[in-house]
């Protein structure tokens, strides 16, 4: 989503560290609060950008049995 994003942009970088600082800087209507990027990749790193930096963190490895119920998963990550 984040590739197809940067694309429709006209980013012209396929590297997400570089999508997410190039997505985070676009013009913002409020200007009161800067804008907070997050790309998670499944398995792979979650990328986050903030004004002054980029930062991605390893995803935490659950056993299956843990989990009860992936509905929601990426909005209550995201949401905190």
């Amino acid at each position: 989503e984040a590739a197809t994003f940067a694309r429709e942009q006209g980013f012209e970088t396929e590297d997400i560290k570089e999508i997410a600082r190039k997505t985070q800087a676009l013009p913002k209507v409020n200007t009161k609060r800067q804008r907070i990027v997050v790309f998670t990749q499944g398995k792979d790193d979650t990328v986050l950008a903030t004004e002054n930096e980029v930062t991605t963190f390893p995803v935490l490895v659950s056993d299956q049995s843990e989990i009860v119920d992936t509905n929601g998963a990426g909005d209550a990550f995201v949401g905190g």
